[in-house]
């Protein structure tokens, strides 16, 4: 059953990796529906790649600031850590979903190993992007902490960091081996 949750859980944060990635963008619409960070008195909305306020786009790349080029860096760095999240989050998936069907108990290790890579991967990302961009804008510009809002692409991206953790955990959980003799752990 465990094999089940945990196939089921990885490909929920797969999806939500994907919403997180689609932060990347330097469409205005896009910007304001997956945007990282919202700034709530300006109406502003944050994405990995560019800045949407009052229906304006801006590119980082446009902007010469220290806070620019760091959201710029870390917004490449962030897609590309919940790119390779998404990969191990389906190599995952997979493993969980042959496990779940009856497959060999020998890719148990493998699926700990994706499972936790993913973990690692989205972990990574969140971490840089909102570590760094976030602090830099906070403090540079002077924002009110207060009204500079998580937006829904860093939010997702983290239940899906948190659902892979859980993953991991459930890859570690004694269960049936396929012969019906308990097994003891994830070897």
């Amino acid at each position: 059953m465990s094999q089940i949750a945990a196939c089921a859980l990885s490909v929920v944060s797969t999806i939500f990796f994907i919403i997180g990635s689609i932060g990347y963008s330097d469409d205005n619409d896009t910007i304001e529906n997956v945007a990282w960070l919202v700034y709530d008195d300006d109406q502003a909305y944050y994405a990995l790649r560019a800045v949407s306020a009052n229906n304006d786009v801006f590119k980082y790349s446009d902007c010469s600031s220290d806070t620019c080029d760091s959201c710029e860096t870390d917004g490449k760095v962030a897609l590309a850590f919940l790119i390779i999240a998404i990969f191990t989050t389906v190599a995952a998936a997979g493993l969980h979903g042959s496990m779940a069907s009856g497959g060999n108990d020998a890719m148990k290790i493998p699926a700990v190993v994706t499972s936790l890579l993913g973990f690692i991967a989205s972990l990574i990302s969140v971490a840089t992007f909102m570590g760094d961009c976030y602090v830099n804008l906070r403090d540079e510009t002077g924002i009110d902490k207060d009204k500079l809002d998580w937006g829904p692409g860093s939010i997702l991206s983290i239940i899906g960091m948190l659902l892979m953790f859980l993953v991991t955990c459930l890859s570690c959980v004694p269960g049936q081996s396929s012969g019906g003799a308990p097994n003891t752990g994830i070897m």
